[in-house]
């Protein structure tokens, strides 16, 4: 955001998958492993990840998960298999059901909108889940 910091707007709000939230209390109990490893990582070389870390993290992680469970000389007919009939999976974007929302696994309910903070150059939460205002 900070080659865009001259022309931003006052408020500018964006949906996103829930990587954003860190208040364990807004996540499904499941996820908060996921977010603790997430975090730990960008942490663990002082930087902030942004929605390209994001955006390559769950899928990374639900292709390791299929080859724990199949093996590394598991076909690509296997993987995809396993990832279509992937439930519950909890990712650091949401609880992924690729059985009841095919080729994404989450959907508008894994998401929460957020507003950009100057002053500290992030993305402050300001919804639970489903774009529900906070206090509700």
């Amino acid at each position: 955001m900070a080659q865009y910091k001259a022309f931003l707007p006052d408020e500018l709000y964006f949906p996103v998958a829930e990587w954003v939230i860190r208040d364990p209390a807004q996540l499904a109990p499941s996820m908060a492993e996921s977010h603790a490893a997430f975090y730990k990582a960008y942490d663990g070389v002082g930087k902030k990840p942004d929605i390209s870390s994001e955006l390559a993290w769950d899928p990374a992680m639900i292709v390791v998960a299929a080859l724990r469970k199949l093996g590394t000389g598991a076909t690509a007919p296997q993987i995809h298999d396993f990832i279509t009939h992937l439930t519950g999976y909890p990712g650091v974007d949401g609880v992924f059901d690729f059985e009841k929302v095919p080729q994404r696994g989450l959907d508008v309910s894994d998401t929460a909108v957020t507003r950009w903070n100057k002053k500290s150059e992030t993305w402050e939460v300001v919804s639970k889940t489903a774009g529900i205002p906070l206090g509700k």
